[in-house]
């Protein structure tokens, strides 16, 4: 674990990889410039103080990657095709999500993001549990490549659900 807790500013223009744990526990991390960033490991930028993140070209994503950024806002990946487990976990204050190439979403991602009020993910196609926990703000989902859904959307206040392609709904989704 990194814990610099005086780093605020990062600036790797041409990092394509990152390890586990590399920006981890940094509070004061709010600008972070890694535009040709493509795989990133578990628990990389978890409990920082970024609030927007766009990483272009990112298309893997870890465990943990943004774990606790209670002040992120929005997330801006158009690259990215899978994340693991529990990557954008109480992320509070989260609202905007545009990930328009994501394909496999692990468990409990985007879990109580209270404040989210748009989501972007055209082609997810598959689901693992707890995903969309807790979202009281959102109220139309729409994923229309979604197949396999394990799991999600509990204690959530959706209105307007459209899945056209769903085959498989696991255990306790829509609780």
């Amino acid at each position: 674990m990194t814990q610099s807790k005086y780093l605020s500013k990062i600036s790797t223009p041409q990092l394509k990889e990152m390890g586990h744990g590399c920006l981890e526990s940094c509070p004061e991390l709010t600008d972070i410039d890694m535009a040709m960033l493509e795989t990133m490991g578990d628990n990389c930028f978890s409990y920082t103080g970024c609030k927007s993140i766009s990483m272009p070209l990112l298309r893997n994503m870890g465990k943990r990657c943004f774990y606790a950024c209670v002040d992120l806002t929005d997330i801006n990946m158009p690259m990215l095709e899978t994340m693991g487990d529990n990557c954008v976990d109480k992320c509070h204050n989260l609202k905007i999500i545009n990930m328009p190439l994501l394909k496999k979403m692990g468990f409990a991602c985007f879990f109580e993001p209270f404040k989210l009020v748009d989501v972007s993910m055209p082609l997810l196609e598959e689901m693992k549990g707890n995903n969309f926990y807790t979202v009281s703000s959102l109220e139309r989902i729409e994923f229309p490549s979604l197949k396999t859904m394990r799991g999600g959307f509990n204690h959530s206040k959706l209105v307007t659900i459209n899945m056209p392609q769903l085959k498989y709904m696991g255990h306790e989704s829509f609780k």
